[in-house]
């Protein structure tokens, strides 16, 4: 009990690690492929994002105050976080086959559009809480964010049309199983098909049936020479002799007309 009790912590650490190390390898090899497959609108359109994500955080709004001393503060946004929004979500559809990535993006770049427009109109409260205009200035960085934005809205259409990392390599292992286990179930309904025995109908034969039986078929030893000139022979006499009893059933019938 001691032991185990000793033992947990420790599986538990090396587990932990072992998974961390797998994942920033899987996370190295997804920016590599990224790197290596993805074309010229998607590489764009992440250096965008990433600029967005940047000029989201930095001062846009300077102000004086006096505290025994005139000093100068650089703010950002009030709503700095919700701008940043674009670089996380941008990336993430662009890393990662989601299915209607490009329309999910797109109402989130609209919201933070609108709320950047709004800025514009309204810059208190959306940038700053200060009341009056002439106590603050706005830096340029609140407008190159918009010029990067724009880029981002516009590069989207193309970038997220298609994905850019290809993750069949994540998938091959779990391929392999679901190859081996539809060998094994085409397998087993083989051996069952051939296990399965089907019963033939048999039918008493009465009166004229029972008297004349059919020509037998021409056998050997092993099997029907199907080939051979008898068979077809015997094939045409059945034929005719069915004719025949269609052809005499049909008189009978007329005769009992008749009467």
């Amino acid at each position: 009990m001691l032991q185990s009790f000793i033992l947990y912590p420790i599986q538990l650490a090396s587990i932990s690690l072992r998974g961390w190390f797998r994942a920033g390898l899987d996370t190295i090899k997804i920016i590599f492929l990224f790197l290596k497959g993805a074309s010229l609108f998607q590489h764009l359109f992440a250096i965008a994002c990433l600029a967005a994500g940047i000029a989201a955080f930095l001062p846009w709004i300077h102000y004086r105050v006096d505290f025994l001393g005139m000093e100068e503060v650089f703010i950002g946004s009030n709503f700095k976080f919700i701008f940043g929004l674009v670089t996380p979500s941008g990336l993430f559809f662009l890393l990662f086959p989601i299915p209607f990535k490009r329309m999910i993006f797109y109402i989130l770049f609209t919201a933070v559009a609108l709320s950047y427009l709004g800025g514009l109109i309204y810059e208190n409260p959306i940038h700053t809480k200060m009341i009056n205009p002439t106590d603050y200035t706005i830096l340029p960085g609140m407008y190159v964010y918009g010029i990067l934005l724009s880029i981002c809205g516009l590069l989207a259409f193309t970038a997220l049309k298609t994905d850019a990392v290809d993750y069949s390599w994540l998938f091959e292992p779990l391929n392999g199983e679901i190859k081996i286990n539809k060998q094994n179930t085409s397998f087993a309904g083989a051996k069952k098909n051939e296990m399965k025995v089907i019963p033939r109908e048999i039918k008493k034969k009465t009166g004229s049936e029972a008297k004349s039986p059919s020509p037998a078929l021409p056998h050997t030893s092993d099997k029907i020479k199907y080939d051979s000139p008898g068979f077809f022979r015997a094939v045409f006499l059945r034929k005719n002799k069915s004719e025949k009893k269609k052809t005499s059933s049909k008189k009978n019938l007329n005769i009992k007309i008749a009467r």
